[in-house]
């Protein structure tokens, strides 16, 4: 049950997500692009009141300029500035500044910025000429600077904002200066002096306005400022700002200073910016230093586009609860039909294999179920198929799962074999290889791991105790069974019977792999017998002996090949007993025996092996041919796998070449082989004692 709810929960998430995130990605991208639009919106009307603002600036000082254009041509002002006398200068700059609303002074200034005229006062001095005289005491206009002293003939200089003057009785001006110029050079400049309040006041009563177009009336604002931040005039009455005041919005303080002297080309040019709660957009005033800068609270754009996001969103939200509701409506529906067929597979995994899927309607579970049932229907038939093979042909069968770790065994695995399945695994010891000889038991690992790595099948035979106690003959067939990737997951085995066959082969091969006389192995059985033992032990040691009997032929000729006989029958005596407990041997022909060593606790005692035996043969026997006490020595070499050679007839020859060495330097001894031993004494050589008795010795 903890399944099929976990499945419902992660299908309907799943379902739920896809609808609702992708919904929620669009409601969040809607909502910023519909607060970009807003916010281009406000901009776009603030910048319509900005231009205005501009425009109505630009109005003022364009007549400023004009008026300079046509002052500094007058012949009296050319004259003042070359420092000669002019009358009726004075008369002319009375009447310009009375009829022209917020102008206080014209100045006329030599080119180094000493003042000839000025009605106010416009330098240090404390006297001024208003008859067209220059002004004495060596005065210097106020607001003189290099920048006056860099103009060219057709540009007109826009000042910053003086706050409070004292020449002009405390007031904030500002100024308009020309170059005066007579026979193409600079004779001075004319200046016209401005109060700024006046011309914040004119541009007050310019129609502009961006309250006009927004619901938040009475909250945006425009203002004219200098370089420095100063304002020149201020385009919201309800706001109280005068000309002169600093812009305190350190934000805006900034912007200002980052845009002075930037050029927008025109007027109609402009930028926008978001600051912390406002929209801002700024240019600037045309030929002069100075900006308008248009400010709106930023809640306008939300207050323009709530409605629709809201609306959007709804209907947004509307469509995504009838998607997740069909949604869950069709999963549900699918569910069902899932968790169905898991709980099928669930009781045909607890081996109830009659279950089945049954589906109904036009959808895609009904192939599913018809194809699914098919392939149950011929499982079950394979089961009842192999249950019936096994009853009637009466194998022992095992089946081991490896990723249940489980084993199951057959009734007549169980009716042969004493064995604890339940505790029982492929390789822990506990399984058939526990009824097994060692050596049968290695050979069961070998072939498993051998089956294993190359995931194949394979057969081998073994002798194995039985419940009655008895050992018999098994044909043990191993086959692996591989998943979809290649993974084996299953081993299986069929164990018959071959008790009589084998012992009736075994008979028939000992005969033909026995010496009739010795009755140890011949040399072929032998030499296969060491190659199996080396096939059995690639990573373990064996020894081979190889002996020679010492002046056999001297026996044969003088007692007769009787008494020849009865040495090789009591040599073959002793080494059965001698190697009993280590390994097995067999005759060559003639004298020549051999020994192989397989018991790795035995291989590194090889060589007490070879004195043992060579001690038994000297202790001799009475012929009964003969009536003598022979006393019998021989010459041994020994070679051990893997050190020596891994081949069995290299292994075989390597210990004859070591018994050679014995040959060579004495008899009577053994010797284990090394590389380039020819000349090389024996490292143990026992040489024979002489005897009175005649014997086979050297």
């Amino acid at each position: 049950m903890a399944k099929k709810i976990s499945l419902k929960i992660i299908l309907r998430v799943y379902l739920a997500a896809i609808i609702v995130l992708p919904a929620a990605i669009l409601i969040s991208s809607g909502a910023a692009v519909i607060m970009r639009t807003a916010d281009s919106y406000v901009a776009e009307t603030s910048a319509h009141a900005g231009y205005a603002a501009a425009a109505a600036a630009d109005t003022v000082l364009s007549e400023y300029k004009s008026d300079l254009l046509t002052l500094s041509g007058l012949r009296q002002v050319i004259s003042t500035a070359k420092g000669e006398q002019s009358y009726g200068l004075g008369e002319i700059i009375n009447r310009y500044v009375t009829l022209r609303d917020g102008v206080l002074d014209v100045i006329v200034t030599g080119d180094d910025g000493l003042l000839f005229a000025s009605i106010n006062g416009g330098g240090s001095s404390t006297g001024s000429d208003t008859s067209g005289g220059p002004v004495t005491g060596g005065a210097t206009f106020f607001g003189w600077n290099d920048d006056i002293a860099d103009l060219n003939r057709r540009s007109v200089y826009y000042s910053d904002v003086f706050p409070n003057v004292a020449e002009y009785g405390g007031k904030d001006v500002f100024f308009c200066a020309k170059v005066i110029r007579d026979d193409n050079s600079n004779a001075g400049y004319c200046i016209i002096v401005a109060d700024a309040n006046v011309f914040a006041r004119n541009l007050a009563e310019v129609p502009y306005s961006i309250q006009a177009s927004a619901d938040n009336a009475g909250e945006g604002s425009i203002f004219v400022a200098d370089s420095n931040g100063r304002l020149v005039g201020y385009g919201n009455s309800e706001k109280s700002a005068a000309a002169g005041d600093v812009v305190t919005d350190k934000q805006l303080a900034a912007l200002i200073d980052s845009v002075k002297g930037v050029k927008l080309n025109s007027y109609r040019n402009f930028d926008t910016l978001r600051l912390k709660s406002e929209l801002v957009s700024y240019g600037n005033i045309y030929e002069s230093d100075w900006l308008w800068v248009a400010v709106y609270p930023a809640r306008a754009g939300a207050s323009i586009t709530v409605n629709v996001f809201f609306v959007s969103t709804a209907i947004l939200a509307v469509i995504m609860i009838f998607a997740v509701s069909l949604a869950v409506v069709m999963s549900g529906k699918i569910l069902s039909r899932i968790t169905k067929f898991i709980s099928v597979l669930d009781e045909i995994r607890r081996d109830n294999i009659e279950e089945r899927f049954t589906a109904s309607g036009n959808d895609e579970f009904v192939p599913l179920a018809i194809c699914f049932n098919e392939i149950v229907d011929k499982l079950s038939m394979s089961r009842q198929l192999r249950s019936a093979v096994t009853k009637v042909g009466g194998s022992a069968l095992f089946d081991w799962d490896l990723k249940k770790q489980q084993m199951y065994v057959s009734a007549p695995f169980l009716k042969t074999f004493d064995i604890d399945t339940d505790a029982a695994t492929l390789d822990n010891g506990k399984f058939i290889d526990s009824l097994m000889s060692e050596k049968h038991a290695a050979l069961y690992r070998e072939t498993l791991e051998k089956l294993q790595a190359t995931r194949t099948n394979g057969t081998f035979e073994a002798e194995l105790r039985t419940r009655s106690g008895h050992t018999t003959w098994f044909t043990i067939s191993v086959h692996c069974l591989a998943d979809r990737v290649g993974d084996i997951v299953k081993i299986d085995g069929v164990m018959t019977d071959i008790d009589a066959d084998k012992k009736a082969t075994i008979r028939l091969t000992e005969k033909a792999s026995f010496d009739f006389l010795s009755q140890l192995y011949n040399r072929p059985t032998f030499e296969k017998e060491v190659e199996k033992e080396l096939s059995l032990r690639a990573y373990r040691q064996i020894a081979v002996m190889f002996i020679d009997i010492d002046n056999f032929k001297k026996v044969n000729d003088t007692y007769g090949h009787a008494a020849g006989d009865e040495i090789i029958v009591f040599i073959a005596k002793t080494l059965k007993r001698v190697v009993a407990d280590h390994g097995f041997a067999g005759r060559f022909g003639g004298d020549e025996f051999v020994i192989c060593i397989n018991r790795d606790e035995s291989v590194m005692h090889s060589g007490d092996i070879a004195e043992q035996f060579l001690a038994e043969l000297k202790e001799g026997f009475v012929s009964d041919v003969s009536g003598v006490h022979m006393h019998v020595t021989g010459s041994v070499g020994i070679a051990m796998s893997p050190q020596h050679s891994s081949n069995n007839l290299e292994l075989i020859a390597c210990a004859d070449e070591a018994m050679y060495v014995v040959k060579k330097h004495g008899k009577c001894g053994y010797q284990i082989y090394q590389e380039g031993m020819q000349s090389e004494e024996p490292t143990e050589n026992k040489p024979a004692e002489l005897t009175e008795n005649p014997t086979a010795e050297s």
